[in-house]
């Protein structure tokens, strides 16, 4: 189990806001992750969390003025927390007696969560459109490795 806290601040003199969270403020983040093995299956979970980074939004009512966007104070806002759960199973075995494999599932994301890890805005169509960047959903991943 780890958990980290973490406060970090840009600092502008000639801004309008001096002091205002650093793109990357992860402010609180929390990782579990635990694996049992017997015989010759090892099994493993991981879970992830951690608060939303910090974002800039267009104001409201009037998020454009002379075809600009119009931004509320920087980064006083954050895009929603980040939550992830995995999980893998391995399986050992002898194909020969000299020579081994190993066989494995794993799932990314197994809640199938959208998180948004990236935001900006743009201006299209006299319109303000969000663009998010976002991880990957449920991801299965097999393998299979030989060792000789």
């Amino acid at each position: 189990m780890s958990y980290s806290y973490a406060d970090n601040e840009y600092t502008f003199k000639d801004f309008p806001e001096v002091n205002f969270p650093n793109n990357l403020d992860i402010t609180h983040s929390v990782f579990l992750g635990s694996s049992f093995t017997a015989h010759n299956f090892k099994i493993s979970t991981g879970f992830s969390w951690h608060t939303g980074k910090p974002t800039t939004k267009p104001k409201s009512p009037n998020p454009i003025i002379e075809n600009r966007i119009n931004y509320n104070a920087a980064n006083s806002s954050r895009i929603k927390d980040y939550i992830r759960i995995d999980a893998s199973v391995i399986y050992k075995f002898n194909l020969t007696h000299k020579i081994k494999a190993q066989s494995g599932i794993s799932i990314l994301n197994s809640l199938n969560r959208t998180n948004t890890i990236n935001n900006y805005y743009t201006i299209d169509n006299n319109a303000i459109k969000e663009v998010s960047k976002k991880a990957l959903l449920f991801t299965p991943n097999f393998s299979f490795r030989v060792f000789f």
